[in-house]
């Protein structure tokens, strides 16, 4: 049955997940990143010359804005990243790597290339682009179903991390309970 197949592709990809986070931190440990650490530096690496916002990432990534933010100042703390006022949008500063950051990621990049070819050496390339077809149908067919938010995570967010339900909430000692 089909539903069985695509509960089973999915399990396995939960599993695969772990095993590809607790992999990429000792590939890019040493280097001073985590996994999640990395595949954001990645994303803004791969904007080339070109600067994106934490949204941008966070769409691209499937990671919530609120998470690539934290990780975003993480890294430019570090020295990896840097913001940049955005003169289209002063309220959304552009994210761009700092020379600091580009000689890490290329580093980052050797490693993966290293550990990736004693991985991948047991599959033929069309196999392998056959999975990533497989798993992009997938991605596309999750994001379709309207199962999924923009960031690719589960579900909604929940009432009470609303930006637009914390304006809301009561504060203690306030007016109403002055009395």
């Amino acid at each position: 049955m089909v539903v069985d197949d695509v509960g089973a592709l999915i399990l396995e990809v939960f599993r695969l997940n772990g095993r590809l986070i607790a992999a990429g931190d000792s590939v890019v440990g040493p280097l001073g990143l985590s996994s999640v650490r990395w595949q954001i530096l990645g994303s803004v690496m791969r904007a080339g010359h070109h600067s994106k916002t934490v949204s941008q990432i966070a769409r691209e990534t499937g990671v919530t804005r609120q998470a690539v933010q934290r990780v975003v100042n993480a890294l430019v703390a570090q020295g990896v990243l840097k913001r940049e006022d955005d003169p289209a949008d002063r309220r959304a500063p552009l994210i761009n790597a700092t020379e600091r950051g580009r000689l890490i990621y290329a580093d980052a990049d050797q490693a993966r290339r290293e550990w990736l070819s004693g991985v991948g050496e047991q599959f033929t390339a069309e196999r392998l682009r056959q999975a990533t077809s497989t798993l992009t149908d997938l991605r596309t067919s999750l994001t379709s179903s309207g199962k999924t938010n923009q960031q690719g995570s589960t579900g909604p967010e929940t009432p009470s991390s609303s930006p637009s339900h914390r304006r809301r909430r009561k504060q203690p000692g306030g007016p109403a309970d002055q009395k």
